[in-house]
């Protein structure tokens, strides 16, 4: 049997520690340490004798769930946008009053952590089931390791569809080619993009749709108008000063949301490039960035809030094949955009 490690500075035991010392799975550990009958006298004493070597102090939650259905359902994020993270709080938090059920906040602090965390907190707190929401969702082996440990999801964003897993998407590249449509309409023609970093499967997609509106009007795609971001503000600064200090410069940039279209605009600013004067701006998701910067925003809507409380709704759900939907998205036209100036060769 393993021995409690030695040392203050030790870090509070895990239910992972315990199923190790005890050789058991953590469903194992989280049945014995929620009284459930389904354990073998034997096993469950192996389980108590190291939770004791261990010292572990089980979640407090877990002792006081009812008997019947769990109420509790964890909603995992792990996001650079935080008008993104407060959108799908909100709307995951607002069905969940409706729903009579409680939100879990799990933010992983990376992907690679993401499969022990969650176990972890799947088993400590009898979660009806989890929420997930990109780019924590298209983790490597994370969904996988989840389904195997009997635990519900509904993911946000997917970058791949599965059956087994309730999904709640829109359709980003179609929003990404009509937006890109609307700069064309107005008659630029040398447009940049800032996409997403590639871990977001939205990030290609949203790529995509820009690379095939470009395509459909004739334009040619060149690899000198694209620059990478991280969906941070922050992000976008650089790169939009590389390509506004570029021999020809663009005439419109998309930006892959509206953190790094606020860049954008920031950038323009210092430069001394009046939007949408010499430079037209646009974005994605309609977050509330969107009417903070000045001008306004031109963005999709994205139904972020929406696609969360619906996650919940299919997570809630009856048995069986899971369900997926598309949510519906809108073209938001506001004050960053407008025809590109006159001396401009377009």
């Amino acid at each position: 049997m393993a021995r409690a490690p030695s040392g203050s500075d030790r870090s509070p035991a895990t239910i992972t520690d315990v199923a190790r010392a005890a050789d058991v799975s953590i469903k194992t550990v989280s049945r014995v340490m929620n009284e459930e009958k389904r354990v073998r006298p034997e096993t469950r004493a192996r389980v108590l004798e190291a939770a004791q070597a261990l010292n572990y102090r089980p979640n407090v939650m877990a002792r006081s769930l009812a008997a019947g259905r769990p109420f509790l359902v964890g909603l995992v994020y792990n996001n650079p946008s935080i008008h993104y993270v407060n959108a799908i709080q909100v709307g995951a938090m607002k069905r969940s009053s409706e729903l009579g059920l409680h939100i879990v906040m799990a933010e992983p602090d990376s992907a690679e952590n993401a499969i022990t965390d969650l176990l972890q907190l799947a088993a400590e707190t009898r979660l009806a089931g989890l929420i997930l929401t990109p780019p924590i969702g298209d983790a490597p082996g994370l969904i996988d390791a989840l389904l195997q440990a009997d635990i519900k999801l509904a993911v946000v964003a997917p970058a791949a569809a599965r059956k087994q897993v309730a999904q709640v998407r829109m359709d980003d590249v179609r929003a990404a080619y009509e937006i890109t449509q609307l700069l064309i309409a107005k008659g630029h023609r040398r447009i940049a993009m800032i996409k997403g970093p590639p871990s977001h499967g939205a990030s290609h997609w949203r790529a995509t749709g820009f690379s095939q509106a470009l395509t459909q009007a004739g334009i040619p795609i060149d690899p000198e108008l694209f620059a990478t971001g991280d969906f941070s503000f922050r992000s976008a600064l650089a790169p939009t000063e590389k390509l506004l200090r570029l021999e020809a410069p663009p005439t419109a940039i998309f930006a892959s949301n509206d953190d790094m279209a606020a860049g954008v605009i920031a950038t323009a600013m210092k430069l001394g490039i009046s939007v949408p004067e010499r430079l037209s701006v646009v974005g994605f998701d309609d977050s509330p960035i969107a009417t903070i910067v000045w001008p306004h925003l031109t963005t999709v809507r994205q139904p972020i809030a929406e696609m969360a409380a619906r996650a919940l709704d299919l997570l809630v759900a009856g048995d069986g094949e899971a369900e997926a939907e598309e949510l519906a998205f809108d073209i938001i036209e506001r004050g960053s955009t407008a025809t590109p100036p006159a001396f401009v060769k377009k």
